[in-house]
């Protein structure tokens, strides 16, 4: 029996023990085993939390440290997605800090705690030593099950750029819903949640039926502009580096994420959003729709068709109504080419968007 089976085993056989059992304060079944305890903590944990703050003092309102925590969705690999929101010029601006979490249980009369959770950068290796605070975010006083969360966060030097580095403070949540159920091996539904590189843009247009090629540079281009261009000054900041790659993360709990990356493999911004699959296709999981985070799905929302789907690779396409210069709709077609984010790649040669 492989090891993942096994697995799947244990984790049903602990469910199904605390169905007939009373939990304590963290959602854990003290008669367990300390490894099934702490193994159920983590499978707990992982998953999309909406928060709310709870108590910030003397705030005053909702934004604790200038900003709020809006979410955090935590992955089975050990890495997580923090979003953020704080109100500018009456404005609301959200930021996304991706990066590995790390936890600290205590042990105590044979039940398992979980005392800490550390919120650090991409690059970070779990050691011999926890760390004392996370880069990013250090959170405490944790309640957990599989539905409910409440904890007290203090934010780390990580988010100095974002918000002011103030007192803890205390938030709550409920864990969101999958996109579905289903992870069947094998299935679109299951291969689509990952990371994937975008590696290849092609372009069909109604009017002469014709593929071709859309350089990615397109795409680095406009993030550079919006990133990089001053409209007051009438131009673009000296020291703003360009993208040479992006990602595209896909959550089985309804997010996808863009991030683009410089030529030293540094975060320079993301793209977040929601999809969803759609339920009028003649095959399961093979189209979903997107939107921005602030909306909600409607009938215009964008929709994505998937062509292949692999382990490894895959390509999907986009249909669009633009209009020319006299105002005719014209049906246009994207398609976009993946692989893994994991596998080898070449950065994007695009030449030096300012002088353009």
């Amino acid at each position: 029996m492989c090891m993942l089976s096994k697995k799947i085993i244990l984790l049903l056989t602990i469910i199904g023990l605390i169905a007939g059992c009373g939990s304590n304060t963290s959602g854990v079944d003290p008669h367990l085993s300390v490894e099934e305890q702490q193994e159920l903590t983590e499978v707990n944990l992982v998953g999309k939390w909406k928060l709310r703050p709870r108590n910030i003092g003397s705030v005053g309102n909702k934004w604790g440290n200038n900003c709020q925590l809006e979410g955090i969705e935590f992955f089975a690999d050990r890495s997580y997605l923090l979003s953020l929101m704080s109100p500018t010029s009456g404005d609301t601006l959200r930021r996304i800090y991706r990066g590995k979490y790390d936890l600290l249980f205590e042990e105590e009369n044979n039940q398992v705690n979980l005392r800490k959770i550390v919120l650090m950068d991409r690059n970070y290796t779990s050691g011999s030593t926890f760390p004392s605070s996370g880069s990013v975010a250090t959170i405490d006083n944790i309640t957990l099950d599989d539905q409910a969360i409440q904890f007290r966060i203090q934010y780390g030097e990580g988010l100095s750029d974002f918000c002011t580095l103030n007192s803890p403070y205390e938030v709550s949540g409920e864990k969101e819903d999958k996109v579905t159920e289903d992870n069947t091996q094998g299935t679109n539904n299951e291969r689509i949640q990952n990371e994937w590189r975008l590696i290849g843009v092609e372009a069909q247009v109604e009017e002469n039926q014709s593929a071709a090629t859309q350089s990615i540079c397109f795409f680095f281009e406009d993030e550079f502009y919006e990133r990089c261009y001053d409209e007051n000054a009438e131009s673009f900041d000296n020291d703003c580096p360009q993208a040479v790659t992006t990602t595209l993360l896909i959550s089985g709990y309804g997010t996808y994420l863009f991030t683009y990356f410089d030529a030293f493999d540094n975060v320079l911004s993301t793209d977040q959003g929601d999809w969803r699959w759609r339920t009028d296709t003649e095959e399961r999981y093979t189209a979903f729709e997107v939107k921005d985070p602030s909306e909600s799905f409607s009938d215009d929302a964008a929709i994505i068709s998937i062509l292949s789907l692999t382990d490894t690779t895959m390509t999907l396409e986009e249909t669009s109504d633009e209009y020319d210069e006299l105002g005719n709709s014209i049906r246009v077609q994207l398609r976009y080419n993946f692989q893994l984010a994991s596998l080898n790649y070449q950065d994007t040669a695009c030449g030096d968007f300012t002088a353009q």
